[in-house]
């Protein structure tokens, strides 16, 4: 029931957002146009393009799908949502389709987490319903970005590492295609924030953690084995991380902290480029602020009442205001939020359930 009213939802914010993805073609034009906006494979004066994120990872998804070394191009995040648009177009023309799969999994799992948690259907019902006519998600059906998937497999690795703990193996995989899903410094933070949780409950495996980052790092090397032929199995994927890592400090670091939590919270950007004025975001809701209130006040009297023995619901109310503050020393883009919608969601439906279930039995 829960699976079949989540998918009329999204149906139809789909069709009040007026984003129809299904009826997508890519432009048989885009791999040129890419090639002028890359200087690849060689340049042509006068004729230089700059094309969008999500035009750049449909061409370069293209490319990986007929056998191109992903290190060649678009290098700075890891293949694998890329090589899903790739193979999606080249079946059907329409890499978007990604992006409706992903988004109805991120709706289903954001349920399950939240039933998980709190044991209310209601509840994850109401989570997962906020999420669905949340205007950023449904942006999401009509960009080719890659943080949706890295969303879907955020909140994958939440539930098999906190809720299936032996599944070291599990772990370890959608570990591992995280890592490959965008660059890897954002994933960073909550493979941090999820293994604290499970050190401070005493159920942090060291044994099982050594396993599923072996298995982790042997499934980052086969997303990348294209490259490892490419240079004949001498591919350094260490070094390339590594320099990667490079131009992701010299490209992302906000010039402007705090720029993220401002945007969050008001829906206004200073731009670092250009004329540097004031900008309004596309896709914020009032929802952001409010939510990000409410959860930052439970995080603090759950932490206080629990004296520091969290429960997971603990961890769910935790995330988005920490997550925020991560953002801080990034440049502030609105999709980057997509990773922390869920938890902020799920954190505010289960106050909004206890609050309306309290006053009920007061009555």
């Amino acid at each position: 029931f829960a699976v079949i009213v989540i998918c009329v939802i999204y149906v139809l914010s789909l069709i009040i957002h007026k984003q129809n993805p299904f009826n997508y073609r890519m432009d048989p034009h885009l791999i040129g146009r890419y090639y002028l906006s890359q200087d690849i494979p060689h340049e042509v004066d006068g004729k230089r393009v700059f094309l969008s994120d999500d035009e750049i990872h449909i061409a370069a998804g293209y490319l990986y799908s007929m056998g191109a070394d992903p290190t060649e191009y678009n290098f700075q995040h890891p293949p694998l949502i890329k090589y899903m648009f790739g193979f999606m177009t080249r079946l059907t023309d329409n890499p978007y389709l990604v992006q409706v799969v992903l988004s109805l999994l991120l709706l289903l799992l954001t349920y399950f987490l939240g039933f998980t948690v709190s044991r209310s259907w209601k509840g994850a019902l109401l989570a997962s319903a906020l999420l669905a006519i949340d205007p950023l998600f449904i942006s999401f059906s009509m960009q080719a970005l890659l943080d949706l998937g890295q969303s879907v497999l955020v909140i994958s690795y939440l539930i098999v590492s906190v809720i299936y703990t032996r599944k070291y193996w599990l772990q370890g995989i959608i570990l591992g295609l995280l890592l490959t899903s965008k660059f890897w410094a954002g994933s960073l933070f909550f493979i941090a924030l999820i293994n604290c949780y499970l050190l401070i409950k005493r159920r942090f495996d060291t044994r099982h953690f050594t396993y599923q980052i072996c298995t982790a790092f042997f499934v980052f090397c086969l997303v990348y084995a294209r490259s490892f032929i490419a240079h004949r199995g001498l591919f350094n994927i260490v070094f390339f991380e590594l320099k990667t890592l490079k131009y992701w400090f010299h490209h992302s670091v906000s010039s402007v902290p705090g720029a993220s939590l401002v945007l969050f919270m008001t829906g206004y950007l200073k731009s670092w480029w250009g004329a540097r004025e004031v900008l309004r975001a596309q896709y914020w809701t009032l929802l952001w602020p409010i939510g990000l209130c409410m959860t930052s006040i439970a995080s603090v009297r759950r932490l206080m009442h629990e004296r520091m023995k969290p429960n997971l619901m603990t961890l769910i109310y935790v995330i988005s205001p920490t997550y925020l503050a991560y953002l801080s020393i990034q440049a502030a883009y609105e999709r980057y939020f997509i990773v922390l919608l869920p938890y902020l969601y799920i954190g505010m439906a289960f106050s909004l359930v206890q609050f309306f279930t309290k006053k009920s039995g007061r009555r």
